[in-house]
């Protein structure tokens, strides 16, 4: 595990000008990876915004837990589902690999995907300041 994360981490250094995080910035993630990411971490540790956020130090339990798992278990596990079971460490290894090589320290959880999120876009639907939209009837 430890030689795929090195390797993700010298691919991800390759890449021109990989965003950084901003100290005292926002840094979002709109992924299911993430999403359950957050998820399995909320199960883990009762903090606030549990679910809503993922520090990179509740991403390193959660790469740990589900490499202690073989993909059947981990489809039990809170926030991991049946049919992404074989991917989860897979995609929380990237994860990881990205929040470091992006300095991110935190992740704050997008309900919405890049994909919905531009759909909403060219659609006019307005949104709050948290992004959420309002749908109008």
């Amino acid at each position: 595990m430890a030689e795929v994360l090195q390797h993700l981490c010298l691919s991800l250094d390759g890449v021109p000008d990989l965003p950084q995080a901003e100290p005292g910035g926002r840094v979002l993630a709109c992924s299911k990876t993430f999403e359950q990411l957050a998820r399995l971490a909320a199960a883990k540790c009762k903090a606030p915004r549990a679910g809503r956020q993922l520090t990179l130090s509740q991403l390193r339990t959660a790469v740990s837990v589900l490499a202690d798992a073989g993909p059947p278990p981990r489809a039990k596990l809170p926030g991991i589902s049946q049919h992404r079971a074989e991917q989860s460490l897979a995609g929380a290894l990237i994860a990881q690999a990205l929040m470091e090589a992006c300095g991110a320290k935190d992740v704050e959880i997008c309900p919405w995907s890049t994909r919905e999120g531009l759909l909403l876009e060219h659609f006019g639907v307005p949104t709050s300041p948290s992004g959420t939209p309002h749908f109008v009837s």
